[in-house]
């Protein structure tokens, strides 16, 4: 069966103990309105979930110790982790899995 994406979304948010969405705060031009992430958002509020928003790239010591901070504040069990998609901010899965191999290692 295929289920829509905003419908995986909602459910990616509805399973997990909290969200952390990882993007790049980017000039304008290169950010575009990306609404499976504001998806996300809206998802986060309706179910009470906590959310994070960090910026993956610069400077990166200081947001991994953000996002640190904020897991060992929370009984987390299952993180959803959002953002962008590739063709919205080119390059964007690369720099969010080096970012997380930081975070958890």
């Amino acid at each position: 069966m295929d289920v829509p994406r905003s419908l995986r979304t909602e459910w990616n948010v509805r399973d997990s103990d909290a969200i952390l969405v990882l993007r790049r705060l980017l000039p304008t031009q290169y950010s575009r309105n990306d609404s499976g992430t504001n998806w996300t958002f809206q998802c986060a509020v309706l179910y009470g979930k906590p959310l994070l928003l960090c910026d993956a790239g610069e400077p990166v010591d200081t947001n991994v110790k953000i996002v640190r901070t904020w897991l060992n504040g929370l009984k987390v069990e299952t993180l959803n982790v959002a953002g962008p998609a590739e063709s919205a901010q080119p390059g964007i899965g690369q720099l969010a899995e080096a970012f997380l191999r930081q975070v958890f290692e």
